[in-house]
């Protein structure tokens, strides 16, 4: 006999048993999944147990035998949130803050460790290292770098060091003697880094830290800086970043450098590009501001006298050096001497444009930062944790949005292996079951009315003492990158990536090649006969246009309100009458849904239109037809250029190049499901939950009141064979609330970085108008505007053109269309192409402007060019 309702359990399978077979709940535990959900029953506890390792690393262990299928248990979830809201939760809520550092105190030990199970390292990533003997015989020509790690070497007097030698490594080594070092290394002229990290000399030479000081030219020791140091090291910091000049240089990462001891501070002025300094991990900072400088501690060697010192300026003479700085980063100690000298008014007598510490703007309070960053410090590591589902919301879009859990202290401390012995998913249970019997009752889309859970049931027979493996990746296999997706728990080899990126650039490189072929190709599309535009034109009555189905799947009346009054179209009410058909949906659907003969009528849309308003296909096709795009940012598709992109982003890393990227669904319009990051493992963790394309996110918008916008141009395409194609003079800008902030709060702010009021609506905020976009562009160059926007249809001419190359199909005589192109301006006032949308919302721009649907109809239509940019 049962102890639950038996017609209620029948209700529950009917309303969630599509979502039970979908993560394969067997169906005789799914009796007992209700039973439990019923009285929120957290019995998991009596099964297993926390295990902490000697090395700190939690897991979970069983305390009994558990049987295959045995039973489901729930497991409840810690967090819930959405991206945009994750960094408000945090700051308001310390308790959640404090569950969230302890669930992630052993970050980076999510995964089995078993040499079983991790990813193989392919042979050829595999690098061999020849013994001492052959590498001093392989030694190349010029100055001289020696890589002697790790070799065991017990003295240095039969190595035959070349006299250009300018770089010496001889970490991990076994000597122990200074006289070796100085005796052999001394007479190298021009040598000026030297490593003896690791080796007994460190301990057993009391004066070690001075020992670079006997050396010459010697700049570097152990990664710090000498007296000497000067445009040689501050180079060598900046060499993954291939810079040549001092001039050239944007991050200097002067972390354990020990760089106040550099005498000579005036070379420092040649750092004009620089923008973020890196000055962490630094012992004497604070203290070099009261301690007297140069004292007078001598050593000598050979009859020779050398003064030393822990530093020869303090930190607000070396920092003042570089007052262009935007950007510091540094140890808490130093951030609050900063945001104490700052509240003081003194800090913009040293750094007078410093506009973030730790990538946050300067806060009012020292605690203030501390919150911040321990929220920074969650944000980082939280992706190893999270997992996601997709809701459904309510309204007329029925969009749907990803929202991210981490599970309780129990599911978030379960390992990943492929030989997993567990299943875990995501459950989104009704609280009122009965709610979801009437699909009309907008309360059953209400996200309070639903509790999401986590189940868990045994996937095979697990012995007393075991750890629980499950699978963070289900359903993903190395057709979609698993992985590199797993390069979020393991070590995957750097190379793999290195080499995903060469290949992807090589793609990128072909188009070059293929300029003259591909201009043939469109001065041939542009020779084709045309004559099929005048159709409607060379009609003696008005277009009669049918907007019934595009008004029904738009839920407004524009149409009718708008294109009334215009004596050129007759608005019908059936199909069969029609000239024109509009539709806000795809080509096919539409024909299918309301018999649209695309023979006899005409019809808003072009077939495979989808290379331009799809983005990885967009991204696609300006990469085959132009390769590198001025005006497009950067761009990877997640389907098919993931491990590219984290070659990209790896590469930049190493280079301490700028790094924030936006994710953007490849489906959605109005900057829905928009994410921005600079955490890799954020970044790959979006892709997950639906295709996106990763984009270089452009970190210098122009700004029109301190808010970032971007200007909407509406193009007509009357034909693509040969292209016939039009722009409409009058633009707006959609803006965003808030002043725009480029820091790690600033990035994750909705309301800072989009013009959408509403995340789950698509609500446009207010715009701007041309006018007041016209007088701020010429307040910032000279007939500022005027040039910007012949860029501007330079770039729409090259992207429909692009269209017309990849695409040749897209063509299809009874076709017309209406486009919105997004254009982001930046402060070199050079535009951006965003994306391109079809058959975009119109409504705003009919209520600002009441003849721009008469006039784009016209156009569109009968080929009248009142208003247009005729560009093809």
């Amino acid at each position: 006999m049962t102890d639950f309702n038996t017609e209620e359990f029948k209700t529950f399978t009917q309303t969630h048993g599509t979502q039970l077979d979908t993560i394969g709940l067997p169906q005789h535990l799914r009796s007992r999944l209700f039973q439990k959900l019923q009285k929120e029953e957290f019995d998991i506890g009596n099964k297993v147990k926390i295990i902490i390792d000697p090395e700190g690393k939690k897991m979970i262990g069983t305390v009994e035998k558990i049987d295959e299928e045995e039973d489901v248990y729930l497991i409840d979830h810690a967090w819930t949130f959405r991206y945009y809201e994750a960094y408000e939760f945090l700051r308001n809520n310390k308790k959640l803050r404090y569950r969230m550092k302890n669930i992630i105190t052993d970050v980076g030990m999510t995964c089995e460790t078993d040499e079983d199970s991790a990813i193989a390292v392919p042979e050829e990533y595999k690098e061999e290292r020849p013994n001492l003997l052959k590498y001093l015989e392989t030694m190349p020509d010029g100055p001289t770098v020696y890589n002697l790690d790790d070799y065991g070497i017990l003295n240095l007097d039969n190595i035959p060091f070349k006299d250009d030698a300018t770089e010496v490594s001889l970490f991990g080594n076994k000597l122990h003697d200074p006289y070796t070092i100085t005796e052999n290394l001394g007479k190298l002229e021009d040598l000026k880094a030297l490593w003896l990290n690791d080796n007994p000399i460190e301990d057993n030479c009391h004066n070690f830290d001075e020992i670079g000081e006997f050396f010459k030219k010697l700049e570097i020791i152990n990664s710090k800086f000498t007296s000497k140091a000067g445009e040689w090291a501050i180079l060598f910091c900046c060499k993954d970043q291939k810079v040549n000049t001092l001039e050239d240089i944007e991050y200097l990462d002067l972390s354990s450098r020990e760089f106040l001891k550099m005498k000579d501070i005036t070379i420092l002025e040649r750092l004009t590009s620089l923008k973020t300094v890196d000055i962490s991990d630094h012992k004497y900072l604070l203290s070099s501001l009261t301690e007297e400088i140069l004292g007078t501690a001598e050593l000598e060697h050979e009859g020779q006298k050398f003064e030393v010192t822990s530093h020869s300026h303090n930190i607000n003479q070396f920092l003042s050096k570089m007052p262009q700085i935007e950007n510091v980063i540094c140890d808490d100690e130093v951030a609050e001497h900063f945001i104490k000298e700052n509240n003081e008014g003194r800090l913009s007598e040293v750094l007078p444009n410093l506009k973030t510490i730790n990538g946050f703007s300067i806060p009012s309070s020292f605690k203030d930062y501390k919150i911040e960053m321990e929220i920074k410090y969650i944000m980082k590591h939280l992706w190893k944790y999270t997992n996601s589902y997709k809701f459904s919301l309510s309204g007329p879009t029925q969009n749907t949005e990803n929202y991210w859990y981490v599970q309780d202290e129990v599911g978030s401390h379960i390992l990943h292996s492929d030989d997993y012995n567990v299943e875990v998913h995501p459950f989104i249970y009704c609280k009122d079951i009965m709610e979801l019997q009437s699909t009309s009752n907008q309360a059953a889309f209400d996200p309070s009315n639903r509790i999401t859970y986590s189940i868990l049931w045994p996937k095979k027979n697990i012995e007393k003492d075991s750890i629980l493996y499950r699978d963070f990746l289900p359903k993903i296999d190395e057709t979609m990158f698993r992985s590199s997706r797993l390069s979020v728990w393991y070590d995957v080899p750097q190379k793999y990536f290195e080499e995903q990126l060469e290949f992807h650039n090589s793609v990128v490189e072909k188009a070059k090649t293929k300029v003259e072929a591909f201009d043939q190709a469109f001065a041939e599309n542009q020779e084709k006969d045309d004559s099929f535009l005048n159709d409607l034109k060379e009609l003696d009555r008005p277009v009669k246009l049918y907007s019934e189905y595009y008004d029904a799947m738009t839920g407004k009346d524009t149409y009718k309100k708008y294109l009334e009054q215009d004596e050129k179209f007759e608005l019908v009410s059936s199909i069969e009458d029609a000239d024109v058909v509009l539709s806000a949906v795809n080509f096919k659907k539409t024909a299918l849904e309301i018999n649209l003969d695309t023979e006899k009528h005409i019809f808003n849309q072009f077939p495979y239109e989808s290379v331009l308003v799809e983005k990885s296909l967009l991204c696609d096709c300006l990469e085959k037809v132009y390769g590198k795009c001025r005006y497009y940012q950067e761009s990877y598709p997640s389907t098919t250029r993931l491990p590219a992109f984290i070659g990209r982003f790896l590469e930049r890393e190493e280079m301490k190049q700028e790094n924030t990227w936006i994710c953007k669904p490849v489906g959605l319009t109005k900057s829905r499901g928009h994410v921005i990051s600079s955490n890799l493992e954020c970044i790959i963790r979006q892709t997950e939950t639906e295709p996106r394309v990763i984009q270089k996110y452009i970190t210098n918008p122009y700004l029109i009141e301190g808010k970032k916008f971007d200007l909407r141009y509406w193009v007509v395409v009357r034909s693509f064979s040969p292209l016939n194609l039009y722009v409409y003079k009058y633009t707006y800008a959609k803006v965003a609330q808030e002043d725009f902030e480029n820091t790690e709060l600033g990035l994750m702010t909705w309301k800072k970085q989009f013009p959408v009021q509403d995340m789950d609506e698509g609500t446009y905020n207010e715009v701007i108008l041309k006018d007041k976009i016209v007088e701020s562009f010429n307040a910032a160059e000279e007939d500022g505007f005027m040039k910007f926007e012949e860029k501007v249809y330079e770039v729409i001419k090259e992207l429909f053109r692009a269209a017309v190359i990849y695409k040749p199909e897209i063509h299809h005589e009874n076709s017309r269309a209406l486009y919105g192109i997004d254009i982001l301006p930046d402060t070199n006032l050079q535009p951006n192409l965003l994306e391109a949308t079809f058959m975009p919302e119109i409504s705003r721009i009919c209520g600002i402007n009441d003849k721009y649907l008469s006039e784009i109809s016209r156009c569109m239509f009968l080929g009248e060019e009142e208003n247009m940019r005729k560009l093809f």
